[in-house]
């Protein structure tokens, strides 16, 4: 911890260094602010959520100017409950401060490291996906969630009706899960997305269960 002109600040952060900002287990909905000194040119960021059980957890990384503005670097997807044990990574360029806010709409715990790394290490983009699972889900009648979001560096979905009958209709909330404003994929038929840890999905089908076949791209 160091402290200027009476603010306390998290840090220094050196290259290759890894320092705990959060540890965090929340009752209420609350949020929470740190800021934290880097003498690296970048940082990663990693977001583990150990439970959320209703509302969500939006994460976002400012940098600070040495004037005092701020710009965001990073921006987490909203994680929604019900939803645990899910890692999310995130890297930027970045100033000598940055500032980690933590906004909770609901119980929850979580924890947010925070990595001095280098600016080809933040820039580094990786092309396709070091790993695949396949695994089959049953979608009923009613809207519930198909897929959770703890996947850790999920990259992309791919989900195939895979029933003899019906049509399955997905969305990204329960009510979006609905006959009336879900995608719908026939018999046979796919739906592939470009989709991060973070996203839950949801379905609902026309009529009887449907065998449901997922491949999931991560790492």
């Amino acid at each position: 911890m160091t402290t200027s002109h009476g603010v306390e600040f998290l840090g220094p952060v050196e290259l290759g260094r890894t320092i705990p900002v959060f540890r965090e287990t929340l009752a209420v909905a609350e949020t929470r602010s740190k800021t934290v000194l880097l003498s690296a040119d970048s940082c990663l960021v990693s977001l583990w959520v150990g439970s959320i059980t209703s509302g969500s957890i939006t994460v976002t990384v400012t940098t600070i100017t040495e004037v005092g503005k701020e710009f965001e670097v990073i921006s987490f997807p909203p994680v929604t409950g019900p939803t645990a044990n899910l890692l999310l990574k995130k890297a930027s360029l970045a100033m000598s401060r940055v500032r980690i806010n933590v906004a909770a709409t609901g119980p929850c715990a979580f924890e947010v490291d925070l990595k001095g790394i280098s600016a080809g290490e933040a820039s580094t983009k990786q092309v396709g996906s070091a790993n695949a699972t396949a695994v089959k889900y049953t979608a009923t009648g009613t809207p519930s969630i198909l897929i959770p979001s703890s996947l850790v560096d999920r990259t992309a979905v791919q989900i195939q009706n895979n029933g003899p009958t019906g049509i399955l209709y997905l969305g990204f909330s329960l009510a979006e899960a609905t006959l009336a404003n879900g995608f719908p994929v026939p018999v046979g038929g796919q739906w592939v997305g470009d989709l991060a840890s973070g996203q839950v999905i949801y379905s609902v089908t026309s009529g009887p269960s449907i065998d449901v076949r997922t491949v999931q791209a991560y790492g």
